[in-house]
């Protein structure tokens, strides 16, 4: 899985290319949530960081609260 995804950043800026698609909304969800289980990688935290300073990423995470509990806007 490691390999696969440095391989597909390495293509593109998303997995699928040079747009985010479905896709990179689960995998980079899934990889900021379990960061710790991934190995060092400024390729993966740039990637992240990628799909989290998107407007809606950054709209989504002002809607969570500490606790992750979304509260109506």
């Amino acid at each position: 899985m490691i390999a696969r995804s440095r391989a597909a950043l390495g293509t593109g800026s998303y997995v699928m290319g040079e747009s985010f698609t479905g896709a990179d909304f689960l995998i980079s969800s899934a990889m900021a949530f379990g960061r710790q289980a991934f190995p060092a990688d400024q390729a993966f935290d740039a990637y992240i960081a990628r799909c989290r300073s998107r407007p809606a990423a950054i709209r989504a995470l002002a809607l969570d609260g500490h606790a992750g509990v979304q509260t109506p806007a």
